[in-house]
């Protein structure tokens, strides 16, 4: 049959309309947007996932080098069912790669960690033999702060393994609020659990809680988190909790509550009894707000919490602050109020706001007793005092 231009017009249109419709039928992808220009070489790939002896074709594959997304794809090749060819971009050869996969049948993102490294004008698998992506029960659970807790919560991951990972700078302090129990690697950093706000509401007290392998951090318990070193810490464990019962826990002390939280929340208007963490300078309507001080959020676009985290709420009513610059000693909530850190055995360790810049406690030149109480001055009687961080003995 001759082909007109007509009929080569509407083999075009219907190639179209069936492209589109495959494009359409894509899973979704709950991925950020791979940002190619920060590197300058790239690796291709060839791959394909197995599930259970069955390759899956309603996935999304993720590459990653720590946080970083380096590239990401799904299948789209007919003529060759279940093949993803994802670029993968990097600028030094043997960076460590690994993947996660999400699957949209039953909403799971899978972290899948085989011990690879990226390679400068390399290929991993090919057309022909594709890499492949083994799924099983011996895989974690990719719990991820894309979406908070929704991409898990409605699926039946009860004793399933699962893991979390963010990033963390060292001595600079961070609420964090994981599904699961964890035991930390020595060196990993320490964790502090809430004991309550004094009369005066000037400090929030924290104590060490001790977190060992006889005594791991507790599924669904909100701590505050100081981390020693620089880098990506990966949690791992089991969920415990019943699909769909997975529920951020609180701490109440008197009528303040440290709240975890595993979606994020968006304060738009003043909720007056809110305060959250100040990891760095607060900035926009919460300024000025320096970081490492529990801060009272005032609303608007820059108050919000990101999931797995945790903040404080006042249960007294919602007090309007004093805008005095001065913390409040009488019925209004103050601006903002330091944190008052306790080692295993109650004493006090450091007073002050939590340095996130320099990774230390951030001090006026006050002196404290071993208990906490501020004093007028440097004291006269001999005894053991706090001072800029440091414990000072006087004779």
């Amino acid at each position: 049959m001759r082909l007109t231009t007509f009929n080569i017009r509407l083999a075009s249109m219907l190639a179209l309309l069936f492209w589109s419709a495959g494009l359409e039928a894509n899973p979704v992808d709950p991925f950020p947007n791979v940002n190619s220009h920060d590197y300058y070489g790239n690796m291709t790939a060839a791959l394909k996932v197995v599930m259970d002896e069955n390759v899956l074709e309603d996935v999304v594959v993720a590459v990653y080098s720590g946080d970083q997304i380096r590239g990401k794809g799904s299948p789209a090749d007919p003529s060759n069912p279940g093949v993803i060819y994802p670029t993968v971009y990097g600028n030094n050869t043997g960076e460590k790669i690994y993947f996660k996969v999400y699957v949209e049948s039953s909403g799971l993102t899978f972290s899948i960690d085989d011990n690879l490294e990226y390679t400068f004008n390399g290929a991993l698998g090919s057309p022909a033999q594709p890499y492949i992506i083994y799924i099983d029960n011996a895989h974690p659970v990719s719990i991820t702060e894309f979406d908070g807790i929704d991409n898990i919560v409605a699926q039946s991951i009860t004793g399933r393994k699962a893991q979390f990972r963010r990033s963390f700078t060292a001595g600079v302090a961070s609420t964090i609020c994981l599904p699961f129990n964890f035991n930390p690697a020595d060196g990993t950093g320490t964790f502090y659990e809430f004991v309550g706000v004094n009369d005066a509401r000037t400090e929030v007290t924290m104590q060490d809680a001790n977190i060992t392998t006889d005594n791991p951090l507790q599924a669904d318990k909100p701590y505050l988190f100081m981390p020693s070193s620089t880098g990506e810490i990966t949690f791992n464990g089991t969920v415990t909790n019943d699909a769909g019962s997975i529920i951020a826990g609180t701490a109440t002390e008197g009528q303040w509550t440290f709240k975890g939280s595993y979606a994020r929340i968006d304060w738009t208007t003043d909720p007056g009894n809110i305060y959250g963490f100040a990891a760095t300078p607060a900035k926009g309507e919460n300024a000025p707000v320096q970081a490492g001080v529990f801060f009272r959020t005032t609303g608007g676009s820059k108050s919000y919490i990101l999931p797995f985290r945790a903040y404080l709420e006042y249960s007294g009513g919602n007090s309007a602050p004093s805008r005095s610059g001065s913390r409040d000693t009488g019925s209004n909530l103050p601006d903002y109020m330091t944190v008052r850190l306790l080692g295993i055995d109650g004493t006090v360790t450091a007073i002050g706001s939590l340095d996130t810049r320099s990774g230390l406690m951030h001090f006026d030149d006050s002196w404290y007793t071993i208990d906490g109480r501020k004093l007028d001055g440097r004291p006269t009687l001999s005894g053991t005092y706090i001072n800029n961080g440091h414990t000072i003995m006087i004779k």
